[in-house]
């Protein structure tokens, strides 16, 4: 089931009735909830900015670990 929220009122002091047509309603204020976003432009803004510090250490360590490989091949045994 979606969350919902009143936008109106403090969440700490927040309960939830129901109306006899099914509508949602917030137990204090008495206005209907709202339901909550799952997808926020705030948190793609946050994930590509992370993304853009974090990558450059990934493609070092990966260039490094390669660079590492190529200095020393494996022999085979005879």
């Amino acid at each position: 089931m979606a969350d919902f929220y009143c936008p109106y009122c403090n969440p700490n002091y927040f309960f939830k009735k129901q109306r006899p047509d099914g509508v949602l309603i917030c137990g204090l204020c008495g206005d209907k909830l709202v339901k909550k976003k799952t997808f926020k432009p705030i948190r793609l803004l946050g994930l590509a900015a992370c993304f853009a510090f974090i990558a450059p250490m990934i493609l070092m360590l990966n260039s490094t670990f390669n660079q590492q490989k190529v200095d020393s091949p494996i022999e085979p045994i005879s």
